[in-house]
């Protein structure tokens, strides 16, 4: 609808169309929290807020320059809008998490190396714990199984490859350490709903 700002969660299959011709700008963000999570993603809802069309306007107006302090601007007055809609929709809640000090450490060392190989034992071994001992805290302070966690990290990064870089579906399928393409496809479609390839055309043609 004119006059919307909109918030896609980056995974949640969606589509779009108007009656008539609308002029549109994508931003792709990501808000990341302690746990490596992303905001929007849990929260797993389009949000929708009112913009003013003499802002929108102006954005575009932005968006279309060339000059280094337009783009700064630009950037900024995107984050700005973020910031609002955060706060009428009240999902900061979900960020607002702490966690023992062995469950900090753990979420970095899942981002470093994860991968299809990575496993509850070999964290453990990392933080000198015993894996009961370590999926029990995890679930206790996370609220979700570590291996499901682990999981939607996975594909979490999986996405991401597919949507920000130019790798063939053999090279992320191997970055992940799958053991090849065509297993990585079944994991991908059984999670996602959509194979890896059909994933990237239908996100690519949003924008």
């Amino acid at each position: 609808l004119p006059g919307r700002a909109y918030l896609l969660p980056a995974g949640l299959p969606i589509d779009h169309w108007c009656d008539t011709y609308l002029e549109k700008l994508f931003f792709h963000l990501k808000l990341t929290m302690t746990d490596g999570c992303d905001l929007f993603e849990r929260h797993g809802k389009i949000l929708e807020m009112p913009i003013e069309l003499t802002e929108i306007d102006r954005l575009s107006a932005l968006y279309r320059s060339s000059r280094p302090e337009s783009l700064a601007t630009l950037q900024a007055e995107v984050y700005a809008m973020l910031v609002r809609m955060i706060d009428c929709t009240g999902i900061a809640g979900l960020a607002a998490k702490s966690y023992s000090p062995a469950i900090a450490r753990l979420f970095p060392l899942i981002q470093c190396d994860l991968s299809s190989k990575m496993t509850v034992r070999s964290l453990a071994q990392a933080l000198n714990m015993s894996e009961s001992t370590l999926t029990k805290r995890f679930r206790a302070e996370v609220g979700v199984p570590l291996g499901g966690y682990i999981d939607d990290m996975l594909l979490q990064r999986a996405r991401q490859l597919l949507l920000g870089t130019d790798l063939t579906i053999g090279q992320i399928a191997e970055q992940l350490c799958f053991c090849d393409q065509f297993y990585f496809s079944r994991y991908f479609r059984q999670r996602q709903g959509l194979t890896p390839s059909e994933y990237r055309r239908a996100q690519k043609h949003l924008t």
